[in-house]
């Protein structure tokens, strides 16, 4: 199988990647501005595609991909309403915030590649 295996792309990535960035590099009063008098939506991220596009490049021409997480039980939706919060201080619901946003990047990724239509297992 050494012949199939040299035809594997290899592409180690941050779960950051798949945070969707801002398009357009300006503030508030700028963004009024352009929105013109009749403040029309600015849209100012990229779509889901053009982040797939930006953090994915040639895999998104592949047929299979199989994501391979070093930290996979950090790749999750949290529950709704598990009620440990209560027990828990203003700095450890904050770090378990931080900790379920990323948890939801990095899977909201993995869904939007297997939504284009590529074979996406995650390991």
């Amino acid at each position: 199988m050494l012949p199939e295996m040299a035809k594997a792309k290899v592409m180690i990535t941050n779960y950051h990647a798949f945070g969707r960035r801002r398009r357009l590099d300006t503030n508030k009063t700028g963004e009024a501005v352009l929105s013109g008098w009749r403040k029309e939506e600015l849209i100012t991220e990229e779509t889901e595609g053009e982040m797939l596009q930006r953090a994915c490049g040639d895999l998104l021409t592949m047929k299979n991909i199989v994501a391979i997480s070093d930290e996979a039980h950090h790749c999750y939706r949290a529950r709704v309403g598990e009620g440990d919060e209560e027990k828990l201080t203003a700095e450890d619901k904050q770090e378990a915030k931080e900790n379920n946003e990323a948890a939801r990047l990095w899977i909201s990724g993995i869904e939007a590649l297997k939504q284009k239509g590529r074979t996406a297992c995650h390991l």
